[in-house]
């Protein structure tokens, strides 16, 4: 139990960011084609991106996945009333995080191996 407490901890500032990523992107939806592009280009990157950072700075964590896809569930409710537009979105916003996080962590692996020797 202390180790996932340790964990959270760690990924808290993250998480947060990705927080404010999910529920600040559909406030600038004001018609169908930006609506479209922040929910599949912007969201998107932007959570391989915060993935990514976590990889870098704290290596891979899953408790970081789990808890992007809990912070999503609201967004059936908030955005996506159609189950499998909301499971799309879901694996698209989960996937992008845990490749990002998986791309920082080999880099992160990676340069430290070189600088190392």
């Amino acid at each position: 139990m202390e180790k996932i407490k340790m964990q959270f901890n760690q990924i808290l500032p993250y998480f947060m960011v990705t927080l404010m990523f999910y529920y600040g992107g559909p406030l600038f939806m004001i018609n169908d084609e930006v609506s479209v592009f922040i929910m599949g280009v912007v969201l998107p990157i932007g959570s391989m991106l915060i993935g990514f950072v976590v990889g870098l700075r704290e290596g891979f964590k899953p408790l970081y996945s789990l808890l992007c896809l809990l912070a999503f569930i609201p967004q059936y409710w908030l955005n996506l009333p159609d189950v499998v537009a909301w499971a799309f979105y879901a694996i698209m916003y989960i996937g992008g995080s845990m490749l990002g996080m998986l791309v920082g962590w080999i880099v992160d692996k990676v340069v430290k191996k070189m600088m190392l020797g």
